[in-house]
């Protein structure tokens, strides 16, 4: 058996981070639950959807990994 080699680029710059401290914002839509994420560092704000059958901590693990993707591509093309 062998092992895949994990892709690099984009997510090589997501280890580097510093995501410490994000703010969470849970809002109810029907069956689904809208989860913001906000970095009160640079005031970037995303917007991802869960099912509500979801845990709480499985939703913010899914918004924190778009956030830290989201700064990443900014921090790549020199958005900072």
């Amino acid at each position: 058996m062998t092992k895949k080699k994990r892709p690099t680029g984009d997510r090589a710059f997501l280890k580097n981070l510093d995501l410490s401290e994000v703010l969470f914002e849970f809002r109810a839509q029907g069956r689904l639950i809208r989860i913001a994420a906000i970095d009160p560092k640079t005031n970037t704000e995303v917007v991802t959807i869960g099912a509500r059958g979801y845990s709480e901590r499985m939703l913010k693990i899914r918004a924190a990994r778009k956030l830290a993707y989201v700064l990443a591509r900014k921090s790549k093309r020199g958005l900072d």
